[in-house]
Formats: C-alpha cells, structure tokens, sequence
C-alpha cells in the first residue's frame, strides 16, 4: 500500500511540472505585440473645396481654438484681446467643428489683428460698468478712471446700494485699459480691525445666520468701534455713535460684543436711524 501512494504522488508531482513548463513555453512563444503607424486620411481635392466653400469667410472653433477661414485656409484667432473684439460683435458667429473639417482646412498665419484695429470705446459707454483685471479683481469704471474694489465685500454693497446686481461684468482691452488709467482705490465698507485680522492670517469663517444671530435680535451689538442694532438678523448700524450714547445714557442699555465670525455672517440692513 505505500509503494502504491508513494507511486501516485510521485506521479501526481511530474505532471504537476509537465503542465507547468507546457505553460512558460506557451508563454515563451507568444508573439509580441505588433502596432503599425495609421496612415493619415487623405481627402480629395473635391472634399477640401466643398469643404472650403461651406465655411469660407466664417469663423469656426475646435476645442477652445478659433479660426478665421480665409482663401480655404484656416487663421486661428490669438490672444483674449482678439477674441474679445471678435465675440463683441453679434454679427460674428462662430461654429464649431469636428475634427474631420479642421483636418480638410490647413492652417494658416495666426490673426493677431483685430484689436489693433478696433477702436476704444468712448468713457460715456463705459461709465458705471463693471470690469475685472487678469488677477480678478474687479474695477467699477467711473469718471473715465479705473476704481478699485478692495474687497468683494464692498462690491456687494455698492451693487446693492445703486441696484445693480443684474449688471453684469465687461471685458475691456489693453488699449482701453490704458486709456482709462487707475484711479483712487475705492474706501472698504469692512472695518479696519477685520481688514488687520484677514491680513495677520487669523482665520474668520462665515457661519449659519441663525447661528450667528442666536440671542442678538432687538439687541446692541458692538464690533470694536462700531455699534449696531440687530434687527431680523440683520446689523443695522448706528451712526454717530458718541451722540447716541450720550442720548441714551442713563437707560440701562446693555451691548454685546461679536465676535469677528458673528460679524462677518449677519448680512446688512439699513441703518439705524434714532432721534435725540
């Protein structure tokens, strides 16, 4: 009986090895992978002229590109400037292609001229509007000057106090830029003390309004110099605040002082007027 396991596990172990080496073989021989360069697709000269023809003198765009086709060439539109001047004119329209056209209409010299050409638009038409520089800051045009905003907080509030929300923000030129020149940069509506905390690094976050306005409503509220009534959630400051503190004295008024994430989460309301 042992002689007879002994003679089947010894058997059981060579094929084990047999079918084994059966297989590196088999993987030894396979072929390499063979990949043929693909041939690019020539199209006849009747496709490249019905082609031309469909889109001669128009504007077409492929992936972000735009191309002005010319004389069955394609001139493609650089930099923000030109595409801006070529998108300011609702008579251009610009279609896009599919890669089998950009491939029937060969490129071309870049048109880098349209700004050049186009002509600065007068203060009068810019007057009021909205623009942002390369680093998104945004300007408010006035007087023929370029008015910083220093923050988008003060933005907010100019566009609430003159309604002007549905305004929306104007691309200018270089030429227009440097024909209307900087201005005074515009005073912040935020505090100096929250200006200094954002420039110290100190981190301010905005919270839930009802959780910044929790046990505030009807009350006085102070944020370092400033003094509010709190209204519907809402800071309604008051103005010259010695005044009023020497109208009020003797009333028992209490203020509670918030805290800079409490500050920056109530929105504005109107301010609070009072009478001596």
């Amino acid at each position: 009986m042992p002689s007879v396991f002994r003679v089947f596990f010894v058997g059981t172990i060579f094929f084990g090895i047999s079918f084994y080496s059966i297989l590196l073989r088999a993987e030894a021989t396979e072929q390499p992978y063979s990949w043929k360069r693909q041939k690019p697709v020539k199209h006849s000269r009747a496709e490249v002229k019905k082609t031309c023809r469909l889109y001669n003198g128009q504007y077409i765009s492929y992936y972000g590109q735009v191309f002005e086709v010319r004389s069955c060439v394609r001139h493609e539109i650089v930099g923000s400037d030109n595409i801006m001047v070529l998108t300011a004119d609702p008579k251009n329209r610009i279609q896009r292609v599919s890669a089998a056209v950009i491939a029937k209409i060969p490129l071309g010299i870049p048109n880098a001229d349209l700004a050049a050409s186009a002509p600065i638009r007068s203060c009068k038409r810019l007057e009021g509007r909205f623009t942002l520089d390369k680093a998104n800051n945004i300007y408010l045009i006035k007087g023929c000057k370029l008015l910083l905003f220093p923050d988008y907080e003060t933005f907010q509030e100019y566009r609430q106090v003159n309604n002007s929300f549905g305004q929306p923000l104007i691309e200018i030129s270089d030429k227009e830029w440097k024909f209307l020149g900087l201005g005074k940069v515009q005073e912040s509506i935020l505090p100096k003390s929250y200006r200094d905390l954002v420039q110290m690094g100190k981190t301010v976050d905005v919270i839930p309004v009802d959780e910044a306005c929790k046990g505030l409503n009807g009350r006085f509220a102070t944020y370092y110099s400033l003094l509010y009534k709190i209204q519907s959630c809402k800071k309604r400051q008051v103005n010259n605040v010695p005044e009023f503190l020497a109208a009020v004295n003797g009333q028992g008024l209490k203020f509670t002082e918030l805290t800079s994430d409490q500050w920056i989460s109530l929105p504005n309301g109107e301010p609070y007027s009072w009478k001596k």
